[in-house]
């Protein structure tokens, strides 16, 4: 488990087979970015491991269709799982909903499905 929280630490995406989706996915929050260890997500459950690796607090907001899951604000340092159901959404969009954080580049993109 160790391994792959620290992957979410890293300031860029976590090389992954560009065909499989995870079910499984790290993402690593900073001061300002969001890294992701893949870029597709499977239609069904997937769980989120979210790492604050910055040096100031963040949270996580995940939106798309009819997910809405959010972190609480995380200290840094701090780490939290969430549980999310993708079917049939075709993107989910990840930001910090701290203010200016998004403005700052704290957001992604993650594709659903094959």
């Amino acid at each position: 488990m160790a391994v792959l929280l620290a992957s979410a630490c890293t300031p860029g995406p976590v090389p992954v087979d560009a065909v499989q989706a995870a079910d499984t996915i790290d993402v690593g929050l900073t001061d300002f970015a969001i890294a992701t260890s893949a870029e597709r997500l499977v239609d069904g459950v997937v769980t989120v491991q979210v790492t604050n690796a910055g040096a100031t607090a963040h949270d996580l907001r995940v939106a798309g269709g009819d997910v809405q899951r959010a972190t609480s604000v995380l200290p840094p340092g701090a780490s939290t799982v969430i549980r999310l159901n993708a079917s049939g959404e075709e993107t989910l969009n990840l930001w910090c909903t701290l203010p200016g954080h998004r403005r700052q580049g704290m957001e992604a993109t993650l594709r659903v499905g094959s």
